[in-house]
């Protein structure tokens, strides 16, 4: 059968398309990102120095591209891990000065002014992400800490409650709570429909000297053990990669 070539084709060609769709496209979406004045709160404590992302400990500018792209004292690929090369951004805040050893099961934002619709409105759970200084690169290295479950607003308060409580580690000196579109993959339906196939599809019968094979086969198996599939197995698998005016040998 002439259908070794082919396969190794479609094969390599699937696994060039995954590697440059990876290496282009995998990167968090800060597309719809909005910043969100207000203070942070853990287990109904204010925070100290907290607020939304664009300001650091400092007072200085640092918006959430700098987190993820990385500058000259921030690592932006440990960011990146931490929140995962698919996350679609919405907004995020940052706080200092909890004692270590705190243990925290909620984490609360009061927002200064009405909570965006497209939060307000949408699914999110937040990623809270640990911020420690790497004195071998001199730059700031993030590791998640804890994720939140799907986050609850109430009035101009998004709820954070932690799936797993999370304690203070000494050697943070910051946490970022970044909000990030959806949460797990809802469980797929199953199909109510059978699958369809084309009117045109047709068994050919062949015999055994009409088989053709080029290298040795598995021990126990012989030309005469080759028969057409059955109808819907192997043809719709094909059809996956095929055209209509491609002919299969």
């Amino acid at each position: 059968m002439k259908t070794k070539g082919f396969i190794r084709a479609v094969i390599l060609a699937m696994a060039l398309t995954m590697l440059f769709t990876t290496s282009v496209l995998a990167a968090p979406s800060t597309d719809n990102y909005q910043e969100v004045p207000g203070t942070v709160y853990y287990n109904g404590t204010e925070l100290s120095d907290s607020g939304p992302l664009s300001k650091n400990d400092s007072g200085e500018n640092e918006p959430i591209t700098d987190y993820i792209n990385g500058n000259d004292h921030m690592d932006g690929a440990s960011f990146r891990t931490a929140i995962g090369d698919n996350a679609d951004v919405y907004s995020a805040w940052n706080g200092y000065g909890i004692i270590a050893g705190t243990s925290i099961s909620l984490f609360e934002i009061k927002a200064a002014g009405a909570i965006p619709d497209s939060i307000k409105n949408g699914t999110f759970i937040a990623y809270i992400v640990k911020d420690r200084w790497d004195t071998a690169t001199d730059k700031a290295f993030f590791t998640k800490a804890a994720t939140s479950k799907k986050a609850a607003i109430d009035g101009q308060t998004i709820k954070l409650e932690l799936e797993t409580p999370m304690t203070w580690e000494t050697d943070a000196s910051q946490y970022v709570i970044v909000l990030v579109k959806g949460g797990s993959s809802p469980t797929p339906p199953n199909p109510v429909k059978p699958v369809v196939i084309s009117k045109d599809y047709y068994e050919y019968p062949v015999a055994s000297i009409d088989v053709n094979v080029d290298e040795p086969l598995p021990a126990g198996i012989t030309t005469a053990s080759i028969t057409p599939r059955k109808l819907g197995v192997w043809s719709n698998i094909i059809k996956k990669y095929i055209s209509t005016n491609d002919t299969l040998d």
